[in-house]
C-alpha cells in the first residue's frame, strides 16, 4: 500500500474574459471555459502523477450562468473526497466582483489511485 500525503488546500486562479475568449453574443465560450477547468484540475494532480491514474474515471460539469466580456473570474478547486482508492477535485468557477458569489459552473473529476506493484 502508498504512503502518500494529499494537500487539502484550495488551488486557484483568475483571470478576465477578453475579447478572444467570447462569442458573438459577448458570452464566454465553453470551449475557453473548459480549458481553464481542466488545467486547474490538471495541474493540481501533476504532483501526484506516480500514485493516480491521469486520466480521471468520471467527470461531471455543470453550467449555470453564462460569463460575459470583462468578467472577472475565479477558478478553484478543493477535494471534495478522498479515500484509499479514490480522489474526486471540485473545481467551481465564480464571478470575482459579485455579492452572492455567482457561480459559472462547477466540475467534479473523479480519479483512481494506482495499485502498488
Amino acid at each position: 500500500m502508498h504512503k502518500f500525503y494529499i494537500e487539502k488546500n484550495k488551488n486557484s486562479f483568475e483571470f478576465t474574459v477578453n475579447k478572444r475568449q467570447v462569442n458573438k453574443y459577448k458570452a464566454l465560450s465553453t470551449s475557453v471555459l473548459f480549458d481553464k477547468v481542466e488545467y486547474i484540475a490538471k495541474s493540481s494532480i501533476f504532483p501526484y502523477n506516480d500514485i493516480l491514474e491521469e486520466i480521471p474515471k468520471s467527470f461531471e460539469l455543470n453550467f449555470v450562468q453564462n460569463a460575459y466580456l470583462n468578467d472577472e473570474l475565479i477558478v478553484e478547486n478543493q477535494i471534495k473526497k478522498l479515500s484509499n482508492s479514490d480522489l474526486e477535485l471540485l473545481v467551481k468557477v465564480s464571478k470575482k466582483q459579485s455579492v452572492k458569489n455567482e457561480i459559472i459552473c462547477e466540475a467534479v473529476f473523479g480519479y483512481t489511485f494506482k495499485r502498488a506493484s
